[in-house]
């Protein structure tokens, strides 16, 4: 019988192909208390690149070689494609179709190699979570999770998210993603509360001045541990109706200025003094009886930042 040259070849490189059921894996963002995304973003879709097996970190970043060869990574300040909006403290599942034996991840920043300071001193990139084995979920092993540290700032420009995974034949397969802060409590929309952290958020529908800085090719030092963020103002436990007013009473931990939001009406902003209570008077459309309890949304802004609380208050009053 003669031999058919090519369909040895054909074979071999099926048998060299990643197996399909192990070649994608499935990355979202489950959050965390009081942090939970009221509309979030969809899980991220990531092919595999190929059987490295080792972790992209900051030696690899900074050009001092990997073991993988030339072209596993994307390199740095390259495009690490598919991007997760996360916040420091989120948890991260990822899902595979098949049984994991590991899964390790590690987020880095990703400069350009040859980026300098204006003093001329090379800016070198560094591992800010991981290298670190993600925990499996359940019996199955199908889905690995991971909980990031906080984040420092210059999470917002993007950082590289490697994962490595091996499977119970001891193969590896290799995956490339970016993360980056904020996180929105509503996925692609332009305005609402974005999450950078746990007590570090903001309200960008509220009209605060404060918003997320630019993107800038340089690395931004943190915020130094002295600085404190706004903490959640408190709201009286009802609400009255006075007029076509809706009055709320508001006491802040801290010195700034509070503004309430119900069903698109909004009170102007009134200065607030420490742990003193301040009413609110959010203005009404008709005089129409107002439901037994409604949700108002409170933004408490400080000269550190802002942040904004949600509460459903039982409403008396009709006058």
């Amino acid at each position: 019988m003669r031999s058919l040259p090519w369909l040895g070849l054909a074979v071999a490189l099926l048998l060299a192909l990643p197996d399909p059921a192990a070649a994608e894996l499935r990355v979202e963002i489950a959050g965390q208390p009081a942090m939970i995304s009221t509309a979030p973003q969809p899980p991220v879709v990531v092919s595999a690149r190929g059987s490295c097996a080792d972790i992209y970190d900051a030696r690899e970043a900074n050009g001092e070689g990997g073991t993988c060869g030339s072209g596993a990574w994307p390199g740095p300040g390259g495009d690490w494609g598919a991007v997760l909006e996360v916040a420091g403290g989120d948890r991260l599942l990822v899902h595979s179709d098949i049984a994991l034996a590991s899964v390790e991840v590690a987020a880095t920043t990703n400069f350009p190699a040859g980026l300098t300071r204006p003093d001329g001193t090379p800016v070198r990139n560094e591992t800010l979570a991981g290298p670190v084995h993600a925990e499996p979920t359940g019996a199955a092993q199908t889905t690995h999770a991971v909980t990031l540290p906080p984040l420092d700032p210059r999470a917002r420009n993007g950082l590289a998210f490697a994962i490595v995974t091996g499977a119970a034949d001891g193969s590896r397969r290799h995956y490339a993603l970016s993360i980056r802060t904020p996180r929105k409590d509503r996925y692609g929309e332009p305005c609402g509360i974005v999450w950078y952290g746990p007590g570090d958020q903001i309200d960008q529908c509220a009209g605060e001045t404060k918003g997320p800085p630019p993107p800038s090719t340089l690395p931004v030092e943190p915020v130094p541990p002295a600085v404190v963020g706004p903490r959640a103002p408190a709201l009286a436990a009802t609400a009255r109706r006075i007029g076509r007013h809706l009055r709320l009473r508001v006491r802040a931990a801290q010195n700034g200025s509070v503004r309430a939001f119900w069903r698109g009406r909004r009170s102007g902003w009134t200065k607030v003094r420490a742990g003193r209570w301040r009413v609110v008077r959010v203005p009404l459309r008709t005089r129409r009886r107002l439901p037994r309890r409604v949700t108002v949304r409170v933004t408490l802004r400080t000269a550190t930042g802002a942040v904004a609380v949600r509460r459903r208050l039982i409403v008396r009053g009709v006058r």
